[in-house]
Formats: C-alpha cells, structure tokens, sequence
C-alpha cells in the first residue's frame, strides 16, 4: 500500500507540471503581446505555486518510497543473519565468513542503494516520462515525431553501455570481496607478518588486490560517465532538431511561438525525467548483482542441524553409539561408543586430528552424524530443540572469544536477565572473581577490543566463568589448561566437582595428568573412542 500511495504521489506531482506548460503557452501566446506587467505576475504566480506543490508531492513520495525500502531492507538483513547460524560452522574458513559478511553487509547496502533508486527514481521517472510523452504528443506531434527519431540510436547506446556496465560492476564487486577478504587476513595475521620480518613480502602481496580494486573501480566509474556523457550528448541533439523543426514550424505558421515554448517546458521535464534514470542506472545495476548474491546466500543448503522441538530438562546423560562422521572421503569418526552418567567426569585425549573438536560438535548439535544415534538422557538430540538444549550446555573452546565491552557482560553474554550476584558467583567458580575485583572498575571494566587488555588465563577463566553461569548440567571444556596455571587447575577442578547441580563434566586435553583426575579416560584415535584409564589410574598405552 505504501508503494502504491508513493506511485500515486508521482503521478499527481507529474499532473501539477502540465498546466505550467498550458500557462507557458498563454504567457508567450497571450499576454507578452497584448498586457502589461501586472497581468504577467499573476501566470507566473501560479506557475510558482504549482512547482512547490510539485516538488512538495515529490519528496512526500520519496518519503513514503524509502519507508517501504528501508523495511524491506531492516527485514532482509534480518533473515540475513538468521541464515547466517545456518551456515557459519563453529571452524568455517576465514575465507567462508568473509565473504558471508560481504553478502551480508555490503551486498544489502548495494541493494538497499539500487531498490531506492528504483522506488524514489527509476519507477516516478517512468510514469513522469509516460504522462510527459502523452503531453508532447498532444501539444505537438509533428514534433515529437522529430524526437522519436533519436530512439533507435539511444537504445543502442544505452544497450552496448549498460552491458558493458553490469559487466564491470560485477567485477568490481569480486575484486572488492577479494580485497575485503585479503585485508582481514593480512590483519590477523600482523604478528606473525611482523616476527617474520615480513612486511616487504606481504604489502607487495597486497598490492596485486588493491591495484586491482582500483582498476576494476575506474572502470565502472568511466563507464558510468561515459553513460551519463551520452545521454547528456543524446538530450542536447534531441534539443537541437526540436530547435530547428519547431522554428521552421513557426516561422511556417503552423505553431505559435507559445506552442514551442511549451513543448520545450515539457521536454525539458522529460529529459530531466530520463537524466535521473540514466544516473540511477549504475546503483540499479549493482543492486541487481547484490540480489542475485543474496538470494543464492538465502537458499543456500543448511549446513547446521535444525533440531526438532522437544524441550528436555538435561539431567546430563550422554550415549553415542556407533557414531559415524566424515568432512570428506576419510572417516574422521568409525563406530564410536561413548557411555557417561549424568554427573561424570570425562577426559578424551588424542593426537592432533583425530576428531576430538568433531566430537564436540556432535555433542552440541553443531554436526549431525552420517550414522549412528546420539541420546542426551536417552532421548535423540536430533528431537531437541537445539538453543533450548545448548542453554544448558557450558563450552569452553580451546581459543574462547572474548568480545568488546565489560567483563560482566563477557560473562553474562546469552543470559541478559543473569543479576551481578550470579556473575560474581561463575566468576569466583572459575577463579576469575579475584583478578576482576583488582581492577579500577571491577566487574564494570571495559576490557578493550576482543579483550586485548588482558592475558591468556585471564581469558579463558572469563570463559569459564561464562560457561558455568546458569548453572550447566553439561560441561564441556577444551584444552582448559592452556592458560592455566595448576594451582588455579586444581581449584576449578574442586570448585566444579562442589557444584550442588553436579553437571557432567567432559575434558578434551592433552595433559595425561589432568586427563586420571576424571573418573574415566578415553582415547579417540582411528574413529574409535575406547577407555584407557581414570580415577587416578595409569593411562594405559
């Protein structure tokens, strides 16, 4: 409804214009010859007040256009980042997320830009050029027929430079998702770049991305004024033979001098009408591009699971039989058998590869197995509704994210309604609650970018502490004693083992001594996952 009030606007602010060339037509016709000054300022006051109303329908229609646009926009982006769990895995390539938030940023900034362009100009411009050309051909065909004869030769133009442009917007938009993707990996991986000594090396890397950002962007910016130039060159010949056809006319006496005036009014319009089309044209374009990126993003294959909508209360028992799973060719996981109560401790070890990081995937229903069944308490995980489930799962990944902002709300991140007292708490569990309280605003402290002011076992007992609020029935933690010193191992190890919830706990590590504090130990290697220990018993080999 919106659009269609907005098309209705364009054609009331195009009607206003027609009894300003009707008025044109009598001044020139009428009064210049035959009244004086008075009797001019009257015409010419109404040919004012009805450009106001107008330009005053013109931008009430732009207003209403770009209400409709920007919702659809605000909703597209949405649907954008809600498809974006779907496809971003938790280890998806830096590569995968660039260009996902390219479609998701810039790609809808594109589109946002062309389908404005199209409701507030392409759209007006057409039904303008439409009531315009029924004007002209009313007021003087002979003339318009004159006109016309430019149409084949415009349309060729138009056709061999639009081409020509779409072509080059499409390469500049990859020569920009190559450059985007370029700068973010060459930005984290600074340090390294600096260790290395190797500035040199990578700023010339560099250079073949940003040389050919620059020259694809020339080009579509010379083709896009080239475009405009010729229909600029287009609208002059157009104004020329009217010219010379009209003055014939009236010198012949077959058109009156008000006539041409008007009909010039009139064309003027239209090629004012056609010029703001011409120049929308490239943002249109790109906008066409960018949908057609979108809409192979939005039906993209899930590459998450979707879960069912059981929502089970965990008790924390997990059952893995005869798992299967493989990212390609190879089996990463044949047979696998896994049996824990609620309430165990857990340690898989393993070498480097041998699926432990798919393992947990699995358990948090970030993958689903090619066969074999995984029950949470006995119930399939494929049932569950997976956000209800993960809310009472807390995960400690080996490199865990620390974002921007306060430490209270790292901690709390996913649970907004958790109070100070409950932050505190998972914080003193993790052993984080003493380092916090040294700082100048505690719990407050805005702890940088990506938590750049803090040290390596500061981040992961943050972490910990963000898992272990909400009071988690399953616990899984990766490699916790990166950071970690063994003291602060030892007291999170007591900490959680004194939980009156007394959550099952599964440790993924290679700490062979951490690994016999658990009640049992097993080992994932060639798909299979076997015990080999725990409760303080030796590893066997």
């Amino acid at each position: 409804m919106e659009l269609a009030f907005s098309v209705v606007l364009s054609v009331l602010q195009s009607l206003l214009l027609i009894p300003i060339a009707w008025l044109i037509k009598v001044i020139f016709d009428r009064i210049l010859a035959h009244a004086g000054l008075i009797e001019l300022l009257i015409p010419c006051g109404v040919i004012l007040f009805l450009a106001a109303a107008s330009s005053g329908m013109l931008l009430l229609s732009r207003h209403h256009s770009l209400r409709v646009t920007k919702l659809v926009i605000g909703d597209l982006r949405q649907e954008m980042m809600a498809k974006a769990y779907q496809l971003a895995g938790l280890f998806s390539s830096a590569a995968d997320r660039s260009a996902l938030h390219n479609t998701i940023v810039h790609d809808t900034e594109r589109l946002d830009i062309g389908s404005n362009a199209i409701a507030g100009v392409v759209l007006p411009g057409l039904i303008t050029s439409l009531i315009f050309g029924i004007v002209l051909m009313i007021v003087a065909p002979t003339l318009l027929v004159s006109t016309l004869l430019m149409v084949p030769f415009t349309f060729l133009a138009n056709r061999f430079l639009g081409r020509a442009l779409r072509h080059r917007v499409d390469r500049f938009r990859t020569a920009f998702r190559n450059f985007d993707g370029n700068v973010i990996a060459a930005l984290r991986r600074t340090e390294l770049t600096r260790l290395r000594g190797a500035e040199a090396f990578e700023l010339q890397s560099q250079a073949v991305h940003v040389d050919a950002l620059s020259s694809a962007g020339s080009r579509v910016a010379w083709t896009a004024t080239a475009y405009t130039a010729l229909q600029a060159f287009v609208i002059t010949i157009v104004s020329v033979i009217t010219l010379i056809v009209g003055g014939n006319a009236v010198a012949m006496g077959w058109m009156t001098v008000g006539a041409l005036a008007a009909y010039f009014f009139v064309l003027a319009q239209l090629g004012s009408s056609i010029k703001a089309m011409w120049i929308a044209l490239p943002s249109v374009l790109a906008g066409i591009n960018a949908l057609d990126a979108i809409a192979r993003t939005l039906a993209a294959e899930r590459q998450t699971p979707a879960g069912g909508t059981l929502e089970h209360v965990v008790e924390g028992g997990i059952t893995c039989r005869d798992i299967h799973f493989s990212h390609g060719p190879d089996p990463l996981l044949a047979g696998l058998d896994l049996s824990v109560p609620p309430g165990a401790t857990v340690a898989i070890i393993g070498p480097n590869g041998s699926g432990k990081t798919t393992l947990i995937c699995l358990l948090l229903g970030l993958y689903e197995p090619d066969s074999g069944s995984l029950l949470i308490d006995g119930k399939p995980l494929a049932d569950m509704a997976l956000d209800h489930y993960r809310r009472q799962v807390g995960v400690v990944l080996q490199d865990p994210l620390i974002f921007s902002g306060t430490i209270s709300a790292n901690i709390a991140y996913g649970f907004p309604s958790a109070t100070a007292a409950e932050v505190a708490a998972a914080a003193a569990l993790s052993g984080a609650d003493a380092f916090i309280r040294t700082l100048p605003d505690g719990y407050d402290t805005d702890i940088g970018k990506a938590g750049v002011s803090l040290s390596g076992g500061q981040h992961q007992m943050l972490a910990i502490a963000r898992a272990l609020l909400g009071n988690p029935k399953i616990l899984i933690l990766d490699e916790p004693t990166n950071h970690l010193d063994e003291r602060t191992v030892r007291t999170l190890l007591a900490n959680i083992e004194a939980l009156s919830s007394q959550p099952t706990v599964i440790v993924i590590t290679h700490d062979r001594e951490l690994a016999t504090r658990m009640s049992t130990v097993h080992a994932l290697e060639g798909g299979r996952l076997p015990l080999v220990g725990g409760q303080g018993r030796p590893l066997s080999a």
